[in-house]
């Protein structure tokens, strides 16, 4: 394994390198170490040709320190690639900084394919791939589906319900919010008859029952007996689908100029969407004006049970509003209470991040290493020492690696892996 650094000061490539060093495998004990964030940060990096350059340079840096700004994580709940509100989901990563996973229930396999003779199985893997590709437009950190299968257009909730095994879906799904541990889940479809195809209905209606079922030790308890998973209550569910002039909590306007990205956030993900070439032969659609609406649920249930106002006055324009996401704020944010001397630590973190956003330079992203470096080393001092609660631990092992991708990023290291003549296979 060779590290390669695009520039010459030594300082930031060792403080780099050893960072890199401290984050790989060290012998085979390792092997036998489950990760804290198993299928976490884990989206698909780039093949040779796939990388896009806001998300390398000083650019790419920025995107990567943004990420140490807060502790948001939203967790878009679809039936099918191409459902997703994709403006949505690039504007909280790629604007706010937000941690973003996507999860569709099936591949869309039993769809039309617009640019060749593959179908079923063989056009699954075609939109799996397309949408990783629209994921890297979107900033997606992680991307799941369920065992779900598409068989084709269905056209109601009972078919679909008799199509799949119900309990199957609820299980994946309920699975990927205890990987996740989203602070919110947003579900695309309403979970009525309005959403119109039966895999619509089915995702909408699944949603928040598997909230409900995530935060619960009873349901699935094989996935904490044998798999090692915690429950997990999402703090807050919204869902879309809804009509125009209905009541809403939220609104979200992806048609924000990106200075960045020298467009709208929407137009971007926009790019992103048209290359899901089996459903759109190439175009792209025009999301230009559009506005995403949200109603915000409670504990997985029906609107009205024992949740906030019907509708806030003004609506949010975002999910978290007036929520507290910065480090400072975790324990509250996931309900759990810390030690005066954790809660010391964090503040020393976060201090660090805001000196290196306020003084972070765009011609001269390595300068920002060692400020990044120094935050790392007191996120690792409260990682490292007793009496870190469950949760509050999980998501500052999400941060840990978000300082090393950001370190990595600024000082502008590559990872070379190189086989030696002689070694073998």
């Amino acid at each position: 394994m060779a590290f390669v650094r695009r520039g010459a000061n030594v300082a930031w490539w060792v403080a780099a390198s050893a960072v890199l060093a401290a984050a790989l495998p060290n012998g085979p004990a390792c092997a036998q170490t489950r990760s804290p964030l198993d299928r976490v940060l884990a989206f698909p990096a780039p093949i040779p040709g796939e990388a896009l350059q806001v998300d390398a340079g000083a650019l790419g840096a920025w995107h990567r320190i943004r990420k140490l700004t807060t502790t948001s994580s939203i967790l878009h709940i679809t039936a099918h690639p191409d459902d997703e509100h994709s403006g949505m989901l690039t504007l909280a990563s790629r604007d706010r900084g937000a941690r973003t996973a996507l999860l569709s229930l099936n591949r869309g396999e039993a769809g039309a394919n617009a640019i060749g003779p593959e179908l079923f199985d063989a056009l699954g893997l075609i939109r799996t791939r397309e949408l990783v590709l629209s994921g890297r437009y979107y900033g997606l950190d992680d991307l799941y589906f369920t065992s779900a299968v598409d068989y084709g257009y269905s056209k109601s909730l009972g078919e679909a319900m008799r199509s799949w095994d119900r309990e199957a879906v609820l299980e994946d799904i309920v699975r990927v919010i205890r990987l996740n541990r989203p602070i919110v889940a947003v579900s695309r479809f309403h979970g009525t008859p309005r959403d119109g195809h039966g895999h619509h209905h089915a995702a909408g209606l699944l949603t928040p029952e598997a909230v409900a079922a995530a935060a619960d030790p009873a349901r699935f308890p094989d996935q904490i007996a044998r798999e090692g998973l915690r429950p997990w209550r999402v703090p807050f569910l919204y869902r879309g689908g809804l009509r125009l002039g209905e009541p809403h909590d939220v609104v979200v306007d992806a048609n924000l100029y990106s200075p960045s990205l020298g467009t709208t956030y929407q137009r971007w993900a926009d790019r992103g969407l048209s290359l899901q070439r089996s459903q759109t032969s190439g175009r792209v659609r025009s999301g230009g004006g559009r506005v995403y609406r949200y109603e915000r649920l409670a504990d997985g249930s029906e609107p009205g049970a024992n949740r906030p106002p019907y509708q806030r006055e003004p609506a949010a324009t975002g999910f978290l509003d007036g929520i507290d996401t910065r480090l400072t704020g975790l324990p509250a944010l996931v309900g759990e209470a810390v030690a005066p001397e954790i809660a010391a630590g964090l503040a020393g973190v976060q201090e660090a991040i805001d000196g290196v956003v306020r003084d972070f330079d765009f011609t001269a992203p390595e300068r920002s290493v060692a400020e990044l470096a120094r935050g790392l080393a007191l996120l690792r001092a409260v990682t490292g020492g007793e009496g870190v609660p469950a949760e509050v631990g999980f998501h500052l092992a999400v941060k840990e690696r978000q300082f090393e991708d950001a370190i990595v990023a600024a000082a502008g290291v590559e990872v070379v892996a190189e086989l030696r003549a002689g070694s073998g296979t």
